[in-house]
């Protein structure tokens, strides 16, 4: 059954090119854990006490907002992962249609 309807491998999509905006897109994610280490830095130089107003800390406040940005790298990673698979089931569909529609090609000669 011809899903995606291919009969040449220039209609094939271009999974090396997919894979590499993923890596660009995980590269400046990383930018998300150098911001995360930023807030963890600030709040061990300048200590919860530190920043103490009406009794409370912010600690907590430097944890959440930490953690918070590193979920958000994280979860750009879990995008790409999942682009990347998708992808990968299409390109491998294709392949094999080609594959399909080349040998059907051939026995009709």
């Amino acid at each position: 059954m011809a899903l995606y309807n291919i009969t040449d491998a220039s209609q094939i999509i271009d999974i090396q090119a997919i894979k590499a905006a993923c890596n660009q897109i995980d590269e400046g994610a990383e930018d998300f854990k150098y911001a995360s280490n930023k807030v963890n830095d600030a709040k061990a130089y300048m200590g919860g006490d530190a920043m103490r107003v009406d009794g409370e800390t912010m600690e907590e406040s430097f944890e959440t907002i930490a953690d918070g940005i590193s979920n958000v790298k994280k979860n750009i990673n879990d995008y790409t992962n999942s682009i990347r698979e998708s992808a990968q089931a299409v390109y491998d569909a294709q392949q094999r249609e080609l594959a399909e529609y080349k040998a059907a090609q051939q026995n009709n000669n």
